[in-house]
């Protein structure tokens, strides 16, 4: 299950800041 957060984390958007 840890991998799916991995991949969460990885393809998530850069802050706009």
């Amino acid at each position: 299950p840890t991998s799916k957060v991995t991949a969460n984390l990885s393809f998530r958007p850069l802050p706009s800041s």
